[in-house]
């Protein structure tokens, strides 16, 4: 019976244990109780846990994400000091964390029978870009419309400039932004090289190798602490949340670049821990 119910868990980690005790009593002919089946799960060494959730990675996205864990390989974590990442994210009034049980072993975490598949969404609030260097973060500029490639380009216009000064960054910089459409505009591109911005290129789905994604799920644990009232509060407390991040974080997760490349590459292009 241990057998039946290691590979019903095997078959679905998202079962619950009623689920379970359906399934192998349907098999076996054995009248079984969620208590037990929780019991031999445990016994079996899965545990319940909150799922991780992970974008959808396609055979073309883990292709994509190798060429880019190879290309950029021989870069040393100072290499990544004086590159700017940038990004924009979508922040919601009252958010909720949405999480997901399932039954995982200790080391299986990041697992991807054990996590869930993350798509994007039009489902927008509050969207703010910034950007992030070994020397902390950069200015934060909150989208006052829908992000065309016109309103990319202005508002790097204004805040490229500014953050250039702030984290003390060479000329020209390297730049890292995702593939979003009005980041492949090719008025975007050019305006980039007027901007003295090397764009790195970025794979699709791979949030895990922009630091500051990192540092987005850290500004949104903290907003949840003392929720916004409203959109204006919003922007204010996100704000303050943003600028008072230490430097030693920012830089910590940078020094990391080196370390996500070889586990994409380790993981052929799968998903990564970060």
């Amino acid at each position: 019976m241990d057998r039946t119910i290691v590979r019903t868990v095997e078959k679905n980690r998202f079962a619950s244990a009623a689920a379970i005790a359906a399934t192998v009593s349907a098999e076996t002919g054995a009248k079984i109780s969620e208590s037990t089946i929780r019991s031999r799960i445990h016994d079996a060494g899965f545990h319940g846990r909150s799922a991780r959730k992970k974008p959808f990675l396609s055979a073309v996205h883990r292709r994509k994400r190798m060429v880019y864990a190879t290309k950029w390989k021989n870069m040393d974590p100072e290499d990544w000091e004086n590159v700017l990442f940038s990004d924009e994210a979508s922040v919601e009034l009252n958010g909720t964390t949405g999480k997901i049980s399932v039954w995982r072993r200790a080391n299986e975490a990041f697992n991807k029978k054990c996590t869930v598949p993350t798509f994007k969404s039009s489902r927008k609030t509050l969207m703010v870009w910034s950007s992030i260097s070994h020397k902390g973060v950069g200015t934060m500029h909150f989208c006052e419309s829908s992000v065309s490639g016109a309103y990319y380009r202005s508002m790097l216009s204004d805040e490229i400039p500014l953050t250039r000064e702030l984290l003390q960054l060479p000329t020209p910089t390297r730049f890292v932004q995702d593939g979003a459409p009005a980041h492949r505009a090719k008025a975007t591109s050019a305006y980039l090289k007027e901007l003295k911005l090397e764009s790195m290129g970025h794979p699709p789905q791979s949030p895990d190798l922009n630091p500051i994604e990192n540092l987005w799920g850290i500004m949104k644990a903290e907003l949840h602490k003392t929720p916004a009232t409203d959109l204006d509060d919003l922007r204010e407390k996100l704000a303050m949340i943003w600028y008072k991040i230490p430097v030693g974080i920012v830089q910590k997760l940078i020094y990391s670049m080196p370390a996500r490349l070889e586990a994409v590459r380790k993981e052929k292009g799968g998903c990564t821990r970060w």
